[in-house]
């Protein structure tokens, strides 16, 4: 909870920065939020770390494929709205749109193999 106050306090503090800039007439406050989002996730860091070896200690129990294609389709999803959510920070709503898109058909692309094995096994059952 203390680590979710922390980036909650950083990005208000970010925000308000950017806001003064903004009202006074600094036409880099843009990049302000784009620091604060690079500061942000660079902060979780070490929640990130402890959460993928709290997965690799139960990835002991699935197989590995399985785990690293979960973490390839939070990378993707991760990644991509992090993207779309600067896109849209600099007023690029197309662009934006344009990379939750592809984020989406390459989540698609990775978890395909997985619902193909799924649904053969429930054919098989039938």
């Amino acid at each position: 909870m203390s680590d979710l106050l922390r980036v909650v306090a950083y990005a208000m503090i970010t925000l308000f920065l950017g806001f003064l800039l903004r009202e006074f007439g600094f036409r880099g406050y843009k990049l302000i939020a784009i620091v604060g989002t690079v500061g942000i996730i660079g902060a979780t860091a070490v929640s990130i770390g402890e959460i993928l070896s709290s997965l690799s200690a139960f990835s002991g129990r699935i197989d590995e494929k399985y785990v690293k294609m979960i973490l390839k389709i939070l990378g993707v999803g991760y990644i991509s709205g992090i993207c779309s959510d600067i896109c849209i920070e600099l007023g690029e709503l197309g662009l934006s749109s344009a990379v939750l898109l592809v984020g989406k058909c390459e989540i698609v692309a990775i978890a395909a193999p997985c619902a193909i094995y799924i649904i053969e096994q429930g054919v098989s059952l039938l």
